[in-house]
């Protein structure tokens, strides 16, 4: 069996979220290529966004944020954006790219969530995210918590239930890895 380039989302290719600037995961598997690239566009098509990541001998989960700058416009509420993300694996000749596209849509959480969220610890913010359809939330949230206890077993556990939901249980045993990541103007 082997990885492909893989976008953690859900099986419709349709994450939530409730922030202006959220961020995206993939599962990058071993390539020889060398940059990859973000693209960001609204639900008129207009690019908004793009940022090349740089994935020299990397493999495993990278996690592509949307940086809060004066220069890319907040996601709004209630609209859907459409994303690709492609690994570029020969420069001269763009066929063989890699690529996966899905949307993003931001959502606005009801007042009674918000205050359940603002009192929650990170593992029941988690699942509160989950419960609600956030994906986008619930995984960045994970995918912080694994960054930063990579050992943890609880942890560990719900990063494997959470990616099981969505069909990608296989993908849950790979390291999340850094990236470095340049914001095009």
């Amino acid at each position: 069996y082997k990885r492909q380039l893989t976008a953690l989302v859900p099986t419709n290719k349709i994450g939530r979220t409730v922030f202006d600037y959220p961020t995206f995961f993939f599962y990058l598997p071993q390539t020889e290529a060398k940059l990859a690239e973000f693209i960001l566009n609204d639900q008129s098509g207009n690019q908004i966004y793009k940022q090349d990541v740089t994935i020299s001998n990397l493999s495993g989960v990278i996690g592509v944020s949307i940086p809060a700058s004066k220069n890319v416009p907040p996601l709004e509420v209630g609209k859907n954006y459409r994303w690709t993300f492609t690994v570029i694996c020969d420069s001269q000749d763009r066929s063989a790219d890699l690529v996966e596209i899905g949307t993003v849509r931001r959502v606005e959480l009801s007042a009674d969530i918000r205050s359940e969220l603002e009192k929650a610890d990170p593992r029941r913010k988690t699942a509160i995210y989950a419960e609600n359809g956030i994906w986008q939330d619930a995984l960045s949230n994970l995918a912080a918590a694994r960054r930063a206890q990579p050992d943890d077993a609880v942890i560990k556990d719900d990063w494997e239930s959470l990616l099981e939901s969505v069909k990608l249980g296989q993908i849950a045993k790979e390291p999340i890895v850094q990236v470095q990541t340049e914001p095009k103007p």
